[in-house]
């Protein structure tokens, strides 16, 4: 953590991360403010940061570590490639194996429940939710939920709320940012 020169505004946790100072959010960064920090190392969320992102980054001459995990299994992956870049493997390699466990953890305790089919909702208007390809299916999957919309083409579809009422959801999970339950989950 002490090595970090920047953060994007939804990078707050640990808490003291709060005090890195901010050089974009999660859709907008600044590349005076992110040249100003003069980092090593530039680590970004693919395609969270919008197309040709990563070619503007690279004007600055700056390494960048590109993150995208697709499956549960690359983050830890991803991990112990931040420790071998960030100098700190043994801190890398403990966090992954972790994570590892815990994985492993959360399979054996759902692995004989019948899974609970699920609406994960990431927006509202439009109504739009995550596939069966995307990462956050891999989690409902892992802790015992269904993606009512695993079987859809598009990554994140919108859909209508009749469509969601012929899949029956049991539960909706809706994502917000931070600790904050977003308004519209009420609707």
């Amino acid at each position: 953590g002490g090595a970090l020169v920047g953060r994007v505004s939804a990078s707050d946790f640990p808490p003291q991360a709060l005090d890195i100072p901010l050089v974009g959010s999660f859709n907008a960064y600044s590349l005076e403010a992110i040249a100003r920090a003069r980092p090593d190392l530039i680590v970004m969320w693919g395609s969270g940061n919008g197309a040709g992102t990563l070619e503007k980054l690279e004007v600055l001459g700056i390494p960048i570590f590109v993150s995208e995990p697709r499956q549960l299994e690359d983050i830890p992956r991803d991990i112990r490639a931040l420790g071998r870049l960030a100098g700190t493997e043994h801190v890398g390699e403990a966090a992954a194996l972790h994570l590892e466990n815990g994985l492993a953890a959360l399979r054996e305790r759902y692995a004989h429940r019948a899974p609970i089919r699920v609406l994960y909702e990431i927006w509202n208007d439009p109504l739009q939710t995550i596939n069966g390809d995307h990462l956050i299916s891999q989690v409902l999957a892992l802790c015992g939920g269904r993606n009512i919309f695993a079987d859809v083409a598009t990554l994140a579809p919108r859909v209508s709320v009749e469509s969601v009422l012929a899949r029956g959801p049991e539960a909706i999970i809706a994502s917000g940012m931070q600790d904050s339950r977003p308004q519209w989950l009420d609707d």
